[in-house]
C-alpha cells in the first residue's frame, strides 16, 4: 500500500513498482504508478525493513544516478529583480541592437 498524492491510500500491484537505489548516496526509493489515477510517484526514502520486504516480494534493485545539475556550481550574484527585467525590456524596445552591444562587453 502506498499513498498517492491525488487518491490517498492505494494498493498498488508489485508489477507497477520499481525499487530504486541512488548510486551517489545509497538511498533506496520506491517508484510506482497509481492504479486509480495512473500518475507516477515516488516514496523518497525507505527504511531497511521496507527494502527487505520489497526484495522478498520479488522486486529487483534498479540503480540510478543523481542528475549532473546537482553538482554544478550555482550562480553567486544578486538575483534579477522586476526592475532589472523592466529595464531590459525597455532597452530592447528602444534599440533592437542594444542587447548585442551588451553581450560584447
Amino acid at each position: 500500500m502506498v499513498t498517492c498524492r491525488d487518491c490517498g491510500d492505494v494498493v498498488v500491484p508489485i508489477s507497477c513498482c520499481q525499487l530504486r537505489r541512488c548510486d551517489d548516496d545509497g538511498v533506496h526509493s520506491l517508484a510506482y504508478r497509481c492504479r486509480d489515477c495512473g500518475n507516477r510517484d515516488v516514496v523518497a526514502q525507505l527504511h531497511p525493513n521496507e527494502i527487505t520486504e520489497l526484495l522478498d516480494a520479488g522486486l529487483s534493485v534498479v540503480a540510478w544516478q543523481l542528475p549532473a545539475e546537482v553538482s554544478e556550481h550555482r550562480y553567486a550574484g544578486a538575483s534579477i529583480t522586476l526592475d532589472d527585467l523592466l529595464d531590459f525590456h525597455l532597452l530592447l524596445e528602444r534599440d533592437s541592437n542594444s542587447w548585442r552591444r551588451l553581450l560584447d562587453h
